[in-house]
């Protein structure tokens, strides 16, 4: 939200100074553009880009237990107090993973697709106005992890999983693998699938253009834009491989298998997030009429809105009655981390056709 804030600010200041700027032009008629003309664009290129803060995953596993008489073993006390003793280990907690989220480029192809539209309006010849609807859409990817679940709330922990955490260390600036709190859960190897990522929005925005060089044909010109962008839900196939549970009571071991499960669900729902940017680019003349155009963008967008309830799938052992997978240490709900903000940096190329309502002309630059 920062990221957006200081956006805001800049684009204040942007617009006072074009608001200068086409008042001096208006009064000077100096500039690559031509008051009074539209335009229209069309542009496609990339969008890259990374999530600035991304957050924990969190869990919930709620205490198991069993009641007497348990089947297969003898119903007296003795038999259902070691039961329960071996199956309530840890106690019901609520639970924080040691790494933060996949980043951006983990989650999705990172050479999003960037499709842009603009109608422009040319307020002096320096200054020009523009509304701008844009696509983008990646890939979704599959990647594997492993989960190491810590007592909530939030401590300290890895960004990434690259290196190990010592649960020794304490918190600090200089040590961002460090983590406060024993162990509780290691989780399974998990595949974890992406649906792509899809997003289109609307955008209002200014462009400042400099005095044309090299033979009268390029221009150099700087702006912003700020707007919405809507997002589609983003779902994910998480797939838990096979396992065994071992359990002794008193001395009769039984190992109970636990088949692969998959829990599908909406990791981040569609909504419409506040956007904004500063771009740089260059703009060749070909006549009066069209003119290629090459831009450069740094967006940032507020973060994804995260499921905070995924009920997850309880699996029984295979052989076993339904249910009977409650008793061993399971989580039960999903809470999907927070994301941070997007930050982007879009890429494109374009072609503009400028006219005017009465005149035509597309004489040489």
């Amino acid at each position: 939200m920062k990221c957006t804030r200081t956006l805001r600010v800049l684009m204040l200041v942007s617009i006072c100074a074009a608001t200068a700027s086409a008042r001096y032009h208006r009064e000077n008629g100096q500039g690559p553009l031509e008051a009074g003309r539209w335009g229209l664009l069309a542009g496609v290129g990339a969008a890259p880009g990374f999530f600035k803060n991304r957050g924990f995953d969190q869990t919930v596993w709620p205490r198991s237990g069993v009641t007497c008489p348990v089947t297969g073993f003898t119903n007296n006390t003795i038999a259902c107090n070691q039961i329960y003793t071996v199956l309530t280990t840890p106690e019901n907690v609520f639970q924080q993973s040691a790494c933060k989220s996949p980043k951006f480029n983990k989650m999705f192809t990172n050479g999003v697709v960037h499709v842009t539209g603009q109608i422009s309006y040319n307020v002096c010849c320096n200054t020009q106005f523009f509304l701008e609807g844009v696509y983008e859409r990646a890939k979704g990817h599959c990647l594997n992890v492993t989960s190491q679940n810590f007592r909530a709330p939030e401590y300290c922990g890895t960004s990434d999983c690259s290196s190990s955490c010592d649960s020794s260390s304490s918190c600090s600036s200089s040590n961002s693998c460090s983590v406060t709190g024993t162990p509780l859960t290691t989780g399974q190897p998990t595949s974890l699938s992406y649906s792509n990522y899809q997003a289109y929005g609307g955008y209002i925005g200014t462009r400042y253009y400099w005095n044309r060089v090299w033979c009268d044909r390029f221009s150099f010109f700087g702006g912003f834009k700020f707007g919405m962008l809507h997002r589609k839900q983003v779902c994910v196939a998480a797939t838990n491989a096979a396992f065994v549970q071992t359990l002794t009571v008193g001395e009769v071991t039984t190992n109970y298998n636990f088949p692969a499960a998959t829990n599908t669900y909406v990791a981040y729902c569609k909504s419409n997030a506040v956007s904004g940017g500063l771009q740089l680019g260059l703009d060749y003349c070909i006549n009066h009429c069209w003119s290629l155009l090459v831009g450069f963008e740094v967006v940032a967008t507020s973060p994804f809105k995260s499921n905070r309830n995924v009920p997850l799938t309880v699996v029984d052992p295979t052989g076993t009655q339904a249910g009977f997978g409650r008793n061993f240490n399971q989580a039960t709900n999903l809470l999907v981390a927070p994301t941070g903000s997007l930050i982007q940096f879009p890429i494109w190329a374009g072609i503009r056709w400028e006219f005017d309502w009465c005149m035509s002309s597309c004489n040489e630059c």
